[in-house]
């Protein structure tokens, strides 16, 4: 089949299968163009051992080809199988997928269905995975110690997709960068407590460059590990306490904040710059009213567009009047003193 794709639905035209799933297909995330992203639609499936038994639990899936979206899934729970024999020596790792079956699309054969399966892995001191079939989900890994080293372990790894322009599911930072992202797409990242992400992608030399962002969210954040004790000084010296890189993608301001408690003696005054690449984005001064009396401070600031790529926030810091000597500090009673940067949106 190729051109454009039948519309759905016109009375009076035939529709086959193959038109059918291409028409179907744009309405979820795609892998690559016109090719659906394979993963569970809602809730990840629920899956148990019920002995040696591995039961699945309801959940709707897509399983994308270059022939169109299968929408599938599981509407009760179902067995996938029985777990083989483990083996003397060494475990292995078992694979349950839904698979589809279509002699029209590669699978062989003449059965057409949807099916549970285990796939059983080979025994191994460092054991992976076996191969995915094609037309396949992977459900589940399963971990099959070797004879006597205890029971079977399930852990539900399904990937996940969701319906075209809305958020994709990840676990990781790992399952986000494994997204084929165009400009634009979204990701919620399931471990960063439902935090959405978002692409900006460029083309270099015909090759295609991915950045993530998060609107507002946090591009680097460091503290200090041990109060540190400061002479005098009425010149501005770097606190590499401080030092920071963090990236951004291209045209985005940043928010800076440096805050924490710091005490000397009173009637001295005491200056800070926090600068991004060299570039002053907030001075600030802290008088001491009291000797040894701790103070807290909070200085924020705000970058203008920044390039894509990495940048430097470093933290310099001046006695300038009064009696010498500071002491910032690190984790304790007293509280913390950190600097952090944040996306600040569009500059």
């Amino acid at each position: 089949m190729a051109g454009v794709i039948k519309p759905l639905y016109i009375n009076g035209t035939e529709y086959d299968a193959e038109g059918e799933r291409r028409g179907l297909g744009g309405l979820v995330a795609q892998s690559s163009a016109g090719v659906a992203r394979t993963g569970a639609l809602g809730p990840a499936p629920a899956v148990s051992l019920s002995g040696s038994n591995v039961q699945v639990g309801p959940f709707n899936c897509a399983i994308g080809s270059t022939k169109g979206v299968y929408l599938t899934g599981v509407d009760s729970v179902t067995s996938a199988g029985t777990l083989g024999v483990a083996d003397a020596t060494n475990g292995r790792l078992d694979r349950v997928v839904l698979e589809v079956l279509d002699p029209d699309n590669g699978s062989g054969g003449t059965t057409r269905l949807g099916r549970l399966r285990i796939i059983t892995g080979t025994p191994a001191a460092l054991p992976g995975l076996p191969a995915l079939p094609p037309l396949a989900l992977h459900v589940a890994s399963v971990q099959v110690p070797k004879s006597g080293a205890g029971s079977p372990v399930v852990t539900v790894d399904a990937p996940l997709t969701a319906a075209a322009g809305a958020p994709i599911p990840v676990r990781s930072q790992a399952e986000r960068d494994a997204v084929a992202a165009v400009d634009g797409t979204i990701v919620q990242r399931l471990d960063r407590q439902g935090t959405l992400q978002h692409a900006v992608v460029t083309m270099a030399s015909g090759t295609p460059t991915t950045r993530w962002f998060e609107p507002g969210g946090v591009l680097g954040y460091k503290q200090m590990v041990a109060n540190s004790n400061l002479g005098s000084s009425n010149l501005y010296v770097e606190l590499p306490a401080f030092n920071l890189s963090f990236e951004t993608v291209g045209g985005r301001a940043a928010s800076v904040e440096f805050s924490g408690v710091m005490s000397g003696n009173a009637g001295a005054k005491y200056g800070f710059i926090v600068t991004v690449d060299g570039t002053p984005v907030r001075r600030s001064q802290v008088d001491l009213t009291a000797t040894a009396l701790e103070t807290a401070f909070n200085f924020t600031g705000r970058t203008g567009a920044l390039g894509a790529g990495t940048h430097n926030l470093q933290v310099l810091g001046a006695h300038l009047a009064g009696p010498g000597g500071y002491t910032i500090y690190g984790p304790g009673v007293y509280g913390q003193t950190y600097v952090a940067v944040r996306d600040d949106g569009v500059a």
